[in-house]
């Protein structure tokens, strides 16, 4: 479905922010590791570390964990990333 300027609308994805923090504080090294952690954690620590969000500025680190946190979720649930 588009929303009439090219661009395709895409569906909304579900996020567990709790779990995306608690991710994302295991990523930085401020929790201990989980014993299984999800496919999704898996795929954006290792997108995260692919972009250098270990030595990035810390108010650019949280919008990109975000936004590669919703990527992720939402190639896992079957839409296209944006």
């Amino acid at each position: 479905m588009e929303n009439g300027l090219g661009r395709e609308i895409l569906p909304a994805v579900s996020v567990d922010s709790s779990e995306r923090d608690a991710a994302y504080r295991r990523f930085i090294g401020s929790a201990l590791p989980a014993k299984n952690p999800s496919q999704i954690e898996i795929q954006v620590r290792t997108e995260a570390s692919k972009a250098g969000l270990k030595s990035a500025k810390p108010e650019f680190v949280m919008s990109r964990w975000n936004s590669i946190g919703k990527d992720v979720t939402q190639r896992q649930q079957g839409g296209k990333a944006a």
